[in-house]
């Protein structure tokens, strides 16, 4: 029996097909194929409406709205700016206040830069004119560094810090003893040793002597106290030379008078007006026989040119 034949059957069995119902699966077909597509297909893009314009009245609470957040923001750079002029203005103010009060000290301290050249001056005549301009510039620097220092003290009734003096002779040492040959310096500093001890022993007499005035102290009593000063001195007391310009006792801790006190004393003591260390009574205390000149220490300044000194002779 022969096998069946597709591939050439199939061309034979068309051949009998009406070519109208070819054409019809042909269009059948197409149209299948275009539907599918169509179906398939991504969404087309959609154009994107125009945003509806706000309405008028909107537009003028906008507008308002920013106007003001303006206006508050000018307000409010107009107010930091007036509190920044003040800060500033006040600034200036106490820079002022303080190169004032500087500038009065330094102007009132300077006896004491006077008295210490004039004690460096009696200690060391043979000092070379150039190592003298060295010197007076230190105790000039030394003098304004002061003044700034104090000018600054809240409390200037009761200063217990370094004095001018002291501050001025530190800046002697330093000058002098890179100008000095060495035995020159070694006199000049027991030199200054000897004074601070005759300034100190002149300090405890006087205080005591006060002291006694008002609580009618023994002997021992004196001595207690005096040693008491001495073993817990301090530079600023040497203010006390001025105590006869003062009113009143002068203040010292409890712990170097109290102790040496009987019990009548120590009442009387507490109730006893005192008066503290002013920075305003500070002054030079001039070396004996030396007059308050600083002629010798300019020297070695330069002269200044007289008026056509320059100019050629015609």
């Amino acid at each position: 029996m022969a096998r069946f034949n597709f591939t050439n059957a199939l061309p034979r069995a068309a051949a009998h097909v009406p070519r109208s119902i070819v054409w019809l699966l042909v269009g059948g077909l197409l149209a299948g194929v275009v539907l599918g597509r169509v179906v398939f297909a991504d969404d087309p893009p959609v154009a994107e409406k125009p945003a509806a314009e706000k309405p008028a009245a909107d537009k003028d609470k906008l507008a308002a709205d920013k106007d003001k957040a303006a206006a508050d923001n000018a307000a409010a750079e107009k107010v930091k700016t007036a509190k920044q002029r003040a800060v500033e203005r006040q600034a200036k103010a106490k820079a002022n206040r303080f190169q004032g009060q500087a500038a009065n000290f330094a102007q009132q301290w300077r006896t004491c830069l006077v008295a210490e050249l004039a004690f460096v001056r009696q200690i060391c005549p043979d000092l070379p004119p150039p190592q003298r301009l060295l010197v007076k510039a230190a105790g000039e620097k030394a003098l304004l560094a002061a003044a700034e220092e104090l000018a600054g003290t809240q409390d200037l009734f009761n200063y217990q810090g370094g004095t001018p003096q002291s501050m001025i002779r530190d800046a002697f040492a330093e000058t002098l003893r890179a100008a000095l040959p060495p035995e020159q310096w070694l006199h000049y500093t027991a030199e200054a040793e000897a004074r601070t001890k005759r300034r100190q022993a002149a300090v405890i007499r006087l205080v005591v002597e006060h002291i006694d005035q008002a609580l009618y102290l023994r002997l021992e009593q004196r001595d207690q106290i005096g040693r008491a000063m001495a073993d817990h001195w301090k530079p600023a007391w040497e203010g006390w030379l001025q105590l006869r310009f003062m009113q009143g006792t002068p203040t010292l801790p409890n712990d170097i008078v109290t102790p040496y006190l009987d019990p009548d004393q120590k009442n009387a003591w507490q109730d006893l007006p005192k008066t503290g260390l002013s920075v305003h009574y500070v002054t030079g205390i001039m070396p004996n026989g030396v007059a308050p000149d600083t002629s010798w220490w300019d020297e070695a300044a330069p002269k200044p040119k007289e008026a056509g000194a320059d100019v050629p002779a015609p």
